[in-house]
């Protein structure tokens, strides 16, 4: 039976952003014939179940962001790859890209990598962290089978930086589900994304602050300081 695992996400069913949503809407593809293991972490999960979708979860007792994401993915590779000896591994971001070079001597598990963005250059790094995740990306692309990228944007940073081709699989919409706003003005513009300074938060809020038009803005706004910020300087 062929094996995939799927790390590098908080887990599902998806309750941060925006790989959990693409595993949880992966999963609605998968039938009881494929046998799937999705790593979660259970610091994110008061119930643990043990399947979703047909999928098995396996539970990694440490965060799936900050410090803690390196660890809890290297964690769940070795575990994926010479535990439950995986025939594919689906890796989303590189946080625990250090630990491929081993993977591809002594395992024969393919490696589908994910690099997300440029993680590397967002402002909220030091200039440590910055190394690090600029290393863990180039081992990521050096020691994957295959490497995925959402745009063609960043297909064509890693063939110009790397001189290696990607897969550019775009994130789609179809699985939206339209809710209507709690808003009585149906003149209103709409923003919704995570809340940091690289989605240009500040630069919307200043541009609508100096208009009449109304703005309704979704987004985890008490989950930084720079959200409270805004939040705190913004609203109205």
């Amino acid at each position: 039976m062929n094996k995939l695992s799927i790390i590098g996400t908080v887990g599902v069913p998806a309750c941060y952003g925006g790989f959990e949503t693409l595993v949880d809407n992966l999963l609605d593809e998968n039938d009881s014939d494929k046998h799937i293991t999705v790593y979660c972490s259970s610091k994110s999960y008061t119930e643990k179940m043990s399947h979703y979708k047909n999928a098995n979860l396996h539970y990694i007792p440490l965060n799936a962001n900050g410090i803690q994401s390196i660890p809890y993915d290297i964690w769940s590779l070795f575990n994926a790859a010479f535990v439950k000896r995986s025939d594919n591994l689906l890796v989303l971001g590189v946080s625990g890209a250090l630990c491929l070079p081993l993977i591809r001597l002594f395992s024969n598990a393919k490696i589908i990598t994910n690099i997300d963005g440029l993680e590397w250059k967002r402002d909220k790094w030091n200039i440590w962290a910055k190394r690090f995740l600029k290393f863990s990306e180039k081992i990521a692309v050096k020691y994957s089978d295959v490497v995925v990228a959402d745009n063609k944007g960043i297909a064509d940073y890693v063939k110009q930086e790397y001189c290696v081709d990607s897969e550019v699989i775009a994130y789609g919409g179809d699985h939206a589900i339209v809710k209507q706003l709690s808003i009585s003005d149906d003149d209103y513009a709409l923003a919704l994304c995570r809340i940091e300074p690289e989605n240009n938060v500040e630069l919307i809020l200043e541009s609508f602050s100096k208009t009449k038009k109304v703005l309704k803005f979704i987004g985890n706004w008490n989950n930084s300081e720079f959200g409270c910020e805004m939040k705190n300087k913004y609203h109205r």
